[in-house]
């Protein structure tokens, strides 16, 4: 019905269909341009929507995703390098600030218009420090959540070893 390139992340109505398929019931399987009211994009095959992103990895990885994460936080970026697969806690680490004024997550203008650094975990703030540039700043929540995201995924792997 598709075809999934991984390099481009293009997925594209497979053209050697003569007809395009339907549900049984005559109602065409079709890709959608258009997003979710959450930005991602979406594709209808046989009446029922499904995110383009995992159709890709499934098309892929021969194997339905637990949970996906975009790793540049570009929703309609499907390249298979750009996806991976996450769990739940792993993918809140790397959602976007939606109401930051410096833009970026976990970054904060103080008064004195420095930039602190802080991040949340079992529902606690844990302050990073306060530095002269947002950069600096940044740099220093993202070395935090790669080491989060390194953690979580040790437990997640001992977890699985001890379940085996």
């Amino acid at each position: 019905m598709y075809e999934y390139d991984p390099v481009s992340g293009s997925l594209t109505p497979n053209k050697s269909w003569h007809m395009p398929p339907t549900n049984g019931r005559g109602k065409p399987c079709t890709a959608n341009d258009p997003r979710d009211i959450n930005g991602y994009l979406t594709v209808t095959i046989c009446g029922k929507t499904y995110y383009a992103h995992r159709v890709a990895w499934k098309m892929f990885h021969r194997r339905e995703p637990n949970e996906l994460d975009h790793v540049n936080g570009n929703k309609a970026d499907m390249r298979i390098e750009n996806l991976r697969e996450v769990t739940h806690a792993e993918n809140m680490l790397n959602r976007r600030q939606q109401n930051s004024l410096t833009g970026v997550r976990g970054v904060y203008i103080t008064a004195g218009g420095k930039y602190r650094a802080a991040v949340g975990r079992n529902n606690k703030v844990i302050h990073l420090g306060t530095f002269a540039r947002a950069e600096d700043a940044s740099a220093a929540v993202e070395e935090f959540r790669r080491k989060r995201f390194a953690e979580l995924r040790e437990q997640a792997a001992s977890t699985t070893k001890d379940a085996a």
